[in-house]
């Protein structure tokens, strides 16, 4: 009798088991069982708010009353990249309050916020920096989850070494800068646009 490989074996006794009327589980060696589903990351592309979108009902009124301007249900810690003015960073503060009162995060958030001029159109640029997949906690597997997201249902940072969410606003527009609401007609308001950025980075699109 010649030598057989271990793939021919297997089916040999396949074939006789199958013709004698048997149904065995044979395990072949080698082969472990599939363990749990490994955690995945990858970048996402940023979205966006241009001039004329409406957000419809989804975003928190900017000029809302805040009885507690800390936040009460997330941190978020903003870095500023570029010429923000001392206005821009409190409407920029503002919309970042308004997030943190209406989630719940036990695992603080990391921002960085580009003031930057372009002659594209857009009015703010904004979403996670990745998304993840199959970690601990993770309600359903190989699904994707923003990591804003995915740190609060693994309780945990899984990305330490870098931020969360980037964010750019268009600093070739006029600016509304003030938190009341008041918006004149020929300005765009930040306290608004940072919330749709903001929306997009916690995976509220």
């Amino acid at each position: 009798m010649g030598i057989l490989s271990r793939n021919r074996v297997t089916r040999t006794l396949l074939v006789v088991l199958l013709l004698s009327g048997l149904v065995i589980l044979i395990p072949i060696p080698g082969q472990a069982a599939q363990g749990p589903p490994r955690m995945l990351s990858a970048d996402v592309p940023m979205m966006e708010l241009r001039k004329g979108d409406r957000s419809g009902g989804a975003l928190p009124r900017s000029d809302q009353p805040l009885p507690d301007l800390q936040g009460s249900g997330a941190s978020f810690y903003v870095t500023y990249v570029g010429n923000w003015n001392a206005d821009a960073r409190a409407a920029f503060q503002h919309a970042a309050n308004i997030w943190s009162t209406r989630i719940d995060a036990t695992v603080p958030m990391e921002i960085v916020a580009h003031w930057e001029s372009s002659p594209d159109s857009f009015l703010v640029r904004g979403g996670p920096t990745r998304v993840f997949s199959n970690f601990d906690g993770a309600p359903v597997a190989d699904s994707w989850y923003p990591v804003t997201l995915a740190n609060q249902l693994a309780n945990r940072d899984l990305l330490p070494d870098r931020p969360d969410i980037d964010i750019i606003l268009n600093s070739s527009y006029s600016w509304y800068l003030g938190t009341d609401g008041n918006v004149p007609s020929n300005q765009f308001d930040l306290v608004t646009s940072v919330l749709g950025g903001l929306g997009f980075g916690l995976g509220e699109c």
